[in-house]
């Protein structure tokens, strides 16, 4: 699972940093769908997600912040972190996972006023 962080960052550069003015939201989801099992979104995309991806949070947190907060899906968003908070941190990545937690709580507070 780790070695999918590459695409979560290629996620990243098409979606935010550094020009905000070039964000590619459909290229943002082609890499996303790699490393998170969101059949209502990639299903068209064409692309099988790396197994036990859901494992680690840290992708589901960068599908929020890439493609589900630009694209104002608040609901989505919302659902997506809250599953995120009550998840279990499990047993491979235990301490990336309890960082990966942190980060939601603050963005579910921020999201919930658009709600």
């Amino acid at each position: 699972v780790l070695p999918a962080c590459p695409l979560w960052c290629l996620a990243a550069l098409a979606a935010d940093a550094p020009f905000k003015y070039r964000q590619n939201l459909p290229r943002v989801l082609s890499y996303i769908c790699h490393v998170v099992d969101a059949p209502d979104f990639c299903n068209g995309i064409g692309c099988d997600p790396v197994p036990r991806c859901d494992e680690y949070l840290e992708n589901r947190r960068t599908f929020v912040t890439y493609y589900l907060i630009p694209k104002r899906m608040w609901k989505e968003a919302a659902d997506v972190l809250g599953d995120i908070i009550s998840s279990d941190i499990g047993y491979e990545f235990p301490l990336y996972n309890a960082f990966a937690q942190q980060k939601p709580r603050d963005l579910l507070g921020e999201i919930k006023k658009y709600l």
